[in-house]
């Protein structure tokens, strides 16, 4: 892939060709991935607006339910996010009484539980997911949802 050299005060600069740029337009993995996980997040989040939730804070309230009480470390950690993000998702939901952020203990861990009324903000969204879910499936084909899957588990 060709680049043209420009020069100036002792230094060049390399500027990509249109091979190059095009290249990466219609090849890049990153590129894909993030364009397609915006639109993928802006259907579930469309779909859980009725419910008062975005698919961010769904997917954290729904790890807790798995989890049960867990570290924000360990939990940031099982989501791919980091625990800045992670913390800074979770304060809304604090605020809303849907969990609990427990006080730093031992070596300053603090660890989050799903309360009660997380637990039925929750259990109301989780239609609303499947009805996205099955969007998703309608598009893809379940074997291609299936792959899909796959496919972005293994990069990750």
């Amino acid at each position: 892939m060709a680049a043209s050299r420009l020069a100036g005060a002792g230094s060049c600069i390399y500027i990509p060709s249109m091979t190059t740029t095009t290249a990466v337009a219609e090849s890049c993995a990153c590129l894909r991935v993030r364009k397609a996980a915006r639109n993928v997040t802006r259907r579930y989040d469309a779909a859980l607006r009725p419910a008062g939730l975005r698919i961010t804070q769904f997917t954290v309230m729904t790890a807790l339910a798995e989890y049960g009480e867990v570290s924000i470390t360990d939990l940031a950690e099982s989501l791919g996010m980091e625990r800045t993000t992670l913390t800074r998702n979770v304060r809304p939901l604090e605020q809303k009484g849907w969990l609990k952020i427990s006080p730093e203990g031992y070596r300053r861990v603090r660890t989050l539980t799903l309360t009660a009324s997380g637990r039925r903000k929750l259990e109301a969204a989780l239609p609303l997911w499947e009805q996205a879910q099955q969007q998703m499936e309608r598009q893809l084909g379940r074997q291609g949802l299936r792959a899909f899957n796959e496919m972005l588990e293994r990069a990750t």
